[in-house]
């Protein structure tokens, strides 16, 4: 069977479910009895909702991940706005101390 990538968000081990009408993946993590996320503060709860009638098609889809790469690229470039933001505050700022 092909590997699973980690759980985007503990990166933990992925497994695959088999549901009613399908297959799904799930953090391994999220029975509260088996084990914790990093912090140990809580269980991670993420699962992927769609079903897909055979094993192949849940990991193909788990391991494309197209909308998780799409929100990376987002958090990029507003990482990128904050820089700049955070750099034009520091100006001003400097401007403002310059002033007085």
């Amino acid at each position: 069977m092909t590997e699973l990538n980690p759980c985007p968000l503990c990166k933990g081990e992925m497994v695959i479910i088999e549901r009613v009408g399908g297959f799904n993946v799930d953090c391994k993590y999220t029975n509260p009895w088996e084990c914790y996320n990093d912090d140990k503060e809580d269980v991670c709860d993420f699962t992927n909702a769609d079903l897909f009638p055979t094993e192949d098609e849940a990991i193909s889809d788990w391991n494309s991940r197209t909308l998780e790469s799409e929100l990376r690229r987002r958090i990029d470039i507003l990482n990128q706005i904050i820089e700049g933001l955070e750099k034009e505050l520091e100006e001003k700022d400097n401007e403002f101390y310059d002033f007085l």
